[in-house]
């Protein structure tokens, strides 16, 4: 097959000049092509079109789509076709190796057995003070892989150490892209839902297709389906009654009753004393003069008589007219609460509700062809409470293959004891412990954890990363803003 250029639509070479200062100047309406070829010397066409050039060469083309022919007719080197994106400028270019059209003969003798080979590279793991390293021993340290170059003890690698040369440079999870931040090479950003990587230095540059100094490491997905309906809750108990509210207003008289029916006769009451005497009644007509009686002698005054018995009552009199109504009286207290009235009907539905928290992050896609780094990352931005036994703090899905992993938290110590805790990558990798400090004891009570590994699985693979609290009387340590990436990488050497 030929070798062909991911450069040919000029966009990652662009973006090369660009990071070596090379200055780029465009014009508007087309752009030149430069072409190159192993072996020199090929014929170049255009859209079907012969040149009459061969390489290397150069020609002007319209801004736009183009297919570009290289080949050497008459030849045992097989053509090459390239679908070719020309941008305005002199940025475009086209590097092509053909390859020769071969049969294949019969297998030869096995050749001598060859030398011994140079000694390997020992994968020590993540660097420590304490170990005695040796020529050939590798490390991961501070997000990067180095190789010793002479035996040492206690002496971390860096740029600057000329015990230790660097194997490859790791990527620097910086959260969310921030304008007030700056940023090296290798940072890498959230932005908009995207995962991006850092090419060169920058301040305020914000990531994006058309920019650069960026690299698009993972596009954001497809919002998910909306989840089922979740069950009723249950109805809760009834509250207390609430305290006794003030008294209402008085409300008006009402209008006056009828006249109710009559009562019973009531039981005669008892005789009441003798009423005064009544006024002398009038002297009454004189009577006819009778005949004149012998005189008689004067007799003595006699005692006055017992009073009569008292007359029946009478009949009751006709009711009289109502008199008027009497002043309201005072509000009587509230009467014990009545029963439950009946559930009334469903209300209209409520406005939506604030949107729930992310969802569990999706398995990975398979792995993409050798030669390109793939980068998987999940956070948790919730806090989690640890336990004795240990929790998944956040976790991912990979597929096989071989990677460089890292996981990142801060702890917080929210008891009033001091204790240790612990985080670690299920892949194997080493314990990272911490001594936190008590609430009361500013200063100690939160801390970052970061751990590494690496590791090369035959099939898909859940990787955790996991802390526990290691003392039994402390059960109020928490895990919070983790995240965990995973780089794919060709090999571990």
């Amino acid at each position: 097959m030929p070798t062909r250029m991911r450069g040919c639509k000029a966009v990652a070479l662009v973006t090369a000049l660009f990071l070596l200062g090379v200055p780029v100047a465009l014009r508007a309406d087309s752009g030149a092509l430069k072409v190159t070829s192993f072996p020199s010397g090929a014929n170049v066409s255009v859209d079907g079109k012969n040149t009459g050039k061969v390489t290397p060469m150069s020609m002007s083309l319209s801004v736009g789509k183009h297919t570009v022919v290289v080949f050497i007719p008459n030849s045992g080197w097989k053509a090459d076709t390239e679908n070719c994106q020309i941008v305005h400028g002199d940025n475009n270019y086209l590097n092509v190796t053909l390859v020769p059209t071969t049969t294949t003969g019969p297998a030869g003798p096995p050749g001598p057995k060859g030398d011994p080979g140079p000694a390997g590279i020992t994968n020590r793991g993540k660097w420590s003070s304490t170990t005695a390293y040796n020529k050939n021993d590798a490390v991961f340290d501070k997000g990067s892989y180095w190789l010793a170059t002479a035996p040492n003890t206690n002496s971390e690698p860096s740029p600057t150490n000329t015990n230790w040369q660097i194997l490859a440079a790791g990527i620097n999870v910086r959260g969310a892209w921030q304008s007030t931040l700056n940023y090296n090479a290798n940072d890498a950003v959230t932005d908009s839902g995207s995962f991006w990587l850092a090419l060169v230095g920058n301040t305020n540059s914000e990531p994006s297709s058309s920019n650069l100094i960026w690299l698009l490491l993972a596009a954001k997905g497809a919002v998910g389906p909306a989840g089922p309906a979740g069950v009723p809750g249950i109805v809760g108990a009834t509250g207390a009654a609430g305290p006794l509210g003030p008294p209402g207003p008085v409300g008006a008289n009402g209008a006056t009753g009828p006249i109710g029916p009559r009562g019973p006769v009531g039981v005669t009451g008892a005789t009441g004393p003798i009423g005064p005497q009544g006024p002398v009644g009038a002297t009454g007509a004189m009577g006819p003069i009778g005949p004149a009686g012998p005189a008689g002698a004067t007799g003595a005054t006699g005692s006055i008589g017992p009073q009569g018995p008292a007359g029946a009552t009478g009949a009751m009199g006709p009711i009289g007219p109502a008199g008027p109504a009497g002043a309201t009286g005072a509000t009587g207290s509230i009467g014990p609460q009545g029963p439950a009235g009946a559930t009334g009907a469903a209300g209209s539905a409520g406005p939506t509700g604030p949107q729930g928290p992310t969802g569990p992050t999706g398995p990975a896609g398979s792995a993409g062809a050798n030669g390109i780094s793939h980068a998987y990352m999940a956070r948790n931005t919730v806090a989690s409470m640890l336990t004795y036994q240990g929790i998944n703090v956040v976790s991912l899905i990979v597929p096989a293959g071989t990677y460089v992993i890292s996981g990142k938290t801060w702890l917080q110590n929210l008891d009033s004891l001091p204790g240790p805790a612990s985080c670690t990558l299920s892949s194997g990798s080493d314990v990272t412990r911490v001594n936190l400090l008590a609430t009361s004891q500013i200063g100690g009570d939160r801390m970052p954890v970061a751990v590494q590994d690496s590791a090369t699985f035959t099939q898909i693979t859940t990787i955790v990363f996991s802390c526990k609290h290691d003392d039994l009387n402390n059960r109020g340590m928490s895990a919070n803003d983790a995240v965990l990436t995973v780089l794919a990488v060709d090999n571990l050497n």
